[in-house]
């Protein structure tokens, strides 16, 4: 009988065994699954895969820029874009600045000669630089006013001489073999303005002077001299070469200018006094003065003479 019971309980325990044995592998089975991976951190997102990206395909070659053309050579650029040269014009302080700068010479012409006479007469540089040659040379001379003696005398000498000056009431002729009248005045414009000498002021034709030189045809000549004595206009000569054709200024080998500045800049205004304009105040004409000047300076322009007439001076400069 207790064999029996033996061998029911001996049973028994074996079930539960099994039972046990079951349940403790169906734990490890789902520990090892639930486990996180020993390479990867808690919460640490899983990676993703980018998706995988097609090449894309080889841009077309764009053409090559064709190059920029050289910039052309100083001395084939059109004339009236040639570059001007670089010029520092120090300040006017005062008049007596102005009046030591036109006694000072910049050039020392061991040659001279007078043409003409009295106030009509002008000094010109013989020396060999300025290849001043009898029948082979060019004379302008603007401001006549009925005085002829420097336009016969370069004339003489063997030079074409053009005469310009508008307040005689002369219409345009041939004065002579090598002198030519024209009834015209220069200025800064094409057309007419109040201009003259004296008491004789009117309104008359003018021209700039690069058309004058077209019209007489001297554009690539040079000219051996030029003349200005035009009552002030030769501000407006200044004003527009400057601006508009500085490379007509190489071709000028001697420049006789009178300039009509006044004692303190008053210029032709005679209706105020002297001590009434400022020598430096916008109503003066020797700070524009003082300006042209040391742009001719600029140019290659020396003084070779100069010479004070009452209110005015008058300055010849050579450019070698």
């Amino acid at each position: 009988m207790l064999l029996r019971h033996a061998k029911i309980i001996m049973k028994r325990h074996d079930t539960l065994l099994l039972v046990i044995c079951i349940l403790l592998s169906i734990l490890y089975i789902s520990s090892k699954y639930d486990k996180p991976s020993t390479d990867q951190k808690p919460n640490e997102p899983q990676p993703q895969h980018e998706p995988r990206l097609e090449p894309n395909p080889e841009p077309e070659p764009k053409p090559e820029p064709e190059p920029e053309p050289e910039p052309e050579p100083i001395d084939q650029l059109p004339k009236d874009q040639e570059p001007q040269p670089l010029c520092v014009i120090p300040p006017l302080e005062n008049r007596n600045q102005f009046t030591e700068h036109f006694r000072k010479k910049d050039y020392n012409c061991k040659s001279r000669r007078d043409f003409g006479v009295a106030s009509g007469g002008k000094v010109v540089c013989m020396d060999n630089e300025m290849h001043l040659e009898p029948n082979d040379c060019r004379v302008l001379s603007f401001g006549i006013n009925n005085e002829w003696s420097f336009d016969d005398s370069f004339a003489k000498f063997g030079c074409k001489v053009y005469s310009f000056d508008p307040t005689m009431g002369k219409q345009d002729h041939q004065r002579s073999k090598n002198v030519q009248f024209f009834n015209l005045g220069i200025s800064n414009i094409t057309g007419q303005r109040r201009v003259g000498m004296g008491r004789h002021f009117g309104y008359f034709d003018v021209d700039r002077y690069g058309h004058i030189l077209e019209r007489i045809g001297l554009t690539d000549k040079t000219i051996d001299y030029l003349k200005l004595d035009v009552e002030l206009s030769e501000l407006d000569f200044f004003q527009d070469v400057f601006t508009n054709t500085p490379h007509l200024l190489k071709n000028i080998r001697q420049l006789a200018v009178e300039l009509h500045h006044g004692h303190r800049g008053e210029g032709l205004n005679k209706k105020k006094r002297h001590s009434e304009i400022e020598a430096l105040s916008s109503k003066s004409t020797l700070p524009v003065f003082w300006k042209y000047a040391h742009q001719l300076k600029c140019y290659g322009f020396k003084i070779f003479h100069s010479l004070r007439t009452g209110p005015w001076t008058e300055v010849v400069w050579v450019r070698l």
